[in-house]
């Protein structure tokens, strides 16, 4: 099938393979957006890390300039001040 247009035979192939595609395109499943943190928490609780895959790290984690913390550092009485929140990944 050609259509004839000054002179030129143009063919409707690509303009159909282009219109399908577009089509197509939405009709992909739906996946869940991955959870990100807020104010330094990461909540995975209705995250299946089987059927929906790794999570990436992204989001505000807490921030404490010049100090080199341990994970003990924040289950004692005396929780160390935080400096502020860094939104992940950055420049």
């Amino acid at each position: 099938m050609a259509l004839i247009m000054t002179g030129k035979t143009i063919t409707r192939l690509p303009y159909v393979v282009v219109i399908v595609l577009l089509l197509l395109w939405g009709c992909s499943g739906r996946q869940e957006k991955p959870p990100l943190a807020r104010n330094g928490v990461l909540d995975l609780s209705g995250w299946d890390l089987e059927k929906n895959g790794p999570v990436n790290l992204a989001g505000e984690w807490e921030f404490y300039w010049g100090k080199l913390l341990t994970p003990a550092d924040s289950q004692g009485a005396h929780l160390p001040e935080i400096t502020g929140y860094l939104t992940l990944p950055s420049a």
